[in-house]
């Protein structure tokens, strides 16, 4: 089977893991030494080697390629790790390349001498007459950098080990492979949002809306409190504005005194028509940026049970629709700026937030509505805005 040639390339291909079973291809015998070397439960083991492959490879083009496949029972395996690809590929590098035989020893001191393989060595084998042999030819799979190689072999080890329709249960499901999902890269989407909202704020347009709502402690739950304050980045800061429910402040506790106004006792109805009235308003004018800190609570209670805020929405490549929204999480534009405290597992309050950018705040008002909603603003509005706090972090961090 011919393999087209590929600069700085590396092919790795899908293959069959032999086990302590080997075929009797003329390499079988010495590979099998070299991975039983190779093995962390060492040469001495009778149980199959964690590193149970079946390395067969060639040099030419200046590439290495190296494969597995499909056995004939159509199981897949893969327990290959990283490091031990390396070793294995240096070795069969200098098998295929030199004529002298090749002599390693093992973790007891034992040597095993490798026996130069030269045109014993095929490209591909295929076929054979033990249920272990390959089934059909692999398929090639290039990789560009060793980046690429190691993000293949955690999916293959991931997926390792499944049987196919043929051979599995009834009840188990085909695809299995195929439910192999990549993992988030949480402080990648950090960055990028630090960045979008960067950008938004520079551009100077649209509303910026810092909200914060809270809750009952029993349950069921019940919004107590609702506070917000807009602003438009070249703009005056809106004066917060919070409002306590009525209808559930008995079930609540004692709200937290609101440090820049005069709270104002209404019905939630109420409270969530004033919140729709300044979302319609901020989208007449321009696109609408919601602020929050963990943004959970919000987008359950105001955006999907109230609908009184919008999705994001309206964001294009080149630029924003004027009914655009866009949702921000203060958690995720700290881990953007400061590349620490991933918003997945390390998540960071809202006071060490503003303590860490050095932005001044009271430390009595927190769990306020009002109160949260102008810190969250802080975070961004001037005095002092996001690009002054950014500053005194950089300079002095």
């Amino acid at each position: 089977m011919a393999v087209p040639a590929h600069k700085d390339s590396l092919y790795l291909i899908s293959d069959v893991v032999h086990g302590i079973e080997w075929t009797s291809h003329p390499v079988s015998s010495p590979l099998r030494r070299l991975v039983r070397q190779l093995s962390p439960k060492g040469s001495d083991s009778d149980s199959p080697p964690a590193l149970s492959v079946h390395p067969l490879m060639f040099a030419g083009n200046g590439d290495v390629v190296y494969y597995e496949a499909v056995r004939r029972d159509d199981r897949r395996r893969s327990y290959l790790t990283a490091e031990q690809f390396d070793r294995i590929v240096a070795v069969a590098v200098h098998l295929l390349e030199n004529d002298p035989g090749y002599a390693a020893s093992n973790a007891q001191g034992k040597r095993w001498d490798f026996p130069v393989f030269g045109k014993r060595v095929r490209a591909f084998c295929v076929g054979g007459g033990h249920d272990k042999d390959l089934a059909h030819a692999p398929e090639l799979a290039i990789y560009k950098s060793d980046v690429e190689l190691a993000e293949a072999m955690k999916r293959n080890k991931s997926a390792a080990r499944v049987l196919s329709p043929r051979f599995a249960p009834s009840q188990t499901p085909a695809p299995l492979l195929h439910r192999v999902t990549p993992k988030r890269d949480v402080m990648a989407e950090a960055r990028a949002a630090y960045d979008l909202a960067r950008a938004c704020y520079d551009d100077d347009e649209g509303t910026w809306m810092a909200i914060d709502a809270e809750l009952t402690r029993g349950k069921p739950k019940g919004i107590t409190e609702i506070g917000w304050t807009t602003s438009r980045a070249s703009g005056p800061q809106q004066e917060p504005v919070h409002f306590v429910i009525e209808d559930v402040t008995p079930h609540s506790s004692h709200p937290v005194t609101f440090m820049f106004g005069q709270s104002r006792v209404v019905s939630l109805s109420y409270a969530l028509d004033e919140v729709r009235a300044v979302v319609a308003e901020a989208l007449r004018r321009g696109p609408l940026f919601v602020l929050c800190h963990d943004d959970r609570l919000e987008a359950e209670y105001l955006r999907d049970l109230h609908n009184v805020l919008p999705a994001s929405r309206g964001a294009r490549e080149d630029g924003l629709e004027p009914g655009s929204v866009l949702w921000f999480d203060t958690q995720y534009l700290f881990a953007g700026l400061t590349g620490t405290r991933s918003p997945e597992n390390m998540r960071i309050g809202l006071p060490d937030l503003l303590t860490t950018l050095k932005v001044p705040f009271c430390a009595e008002g927190w769990h306020n509505a009002g109160n949260d909603a102008k810190a969250r603003a802080l975070v961004h509005t001037r005095p002092p805005s996001l690009a002054d706090a950014v500053r005194r972090y950089e300079v002095d961090p």
